[in-house]
């Protein structure tokens, strides 16, 4: 007897196969996804916080005098643009949509010692 096709059991096992692999490897896929979107974020929040450092070490002056009379300086994303320390076109991960220029790196003195804080919400 010459055999055409597969049978139901056949056909059953292969489905029932392939739905458990879904079931594994869909959360863990996306896990991942999720989790590479959160670096992708931090990513750019760190990049900012460096940019307005090294903003910081070229006006000094500016920024000092700044922090002496509000406690705090804000240099706003397009201006590091401007300046060639970031990139210009910075896309938030969730979204992918742009991050606005508008967004500052706040940057305030404990000490000798600056800090920088990035000020946007798109990695909330």
């Amino acid at each position: 007897m010459k055999k055409n096709g597969f049978t139901l059991i056949e056909i059953t096992a292969t489905v029932l196969l392939l739905a458990l692999l879904t079931v594994f490897i869909v959360p863990r896929v996306n896990t991942i996804i999720n989790n590479n979107k959160a670096k992708a974020c931090n990513s750019i929040i760190v990049n900012a916080e460096d940019a307005a450092e090294i903003y910081t070490y070229k006006n000094t002056g500016v920024i000092d005098a700044s922090i002496a009379s509000n406690g705090y300086f804000e240099v706003t994303l397009l201006t590091l643009q401007k300046e060639g320390l970031i990139d210009v076109d910075l896309e938030n991960p969730y979204t992918n949509t742009s991050i606005p220029n508008t967004n500052v790196v706040k940057i305030t003195k404990n000490g000798n010692v600056y800090e920088y804080t990035y000020m946007g919400d798109e990695c909330e």
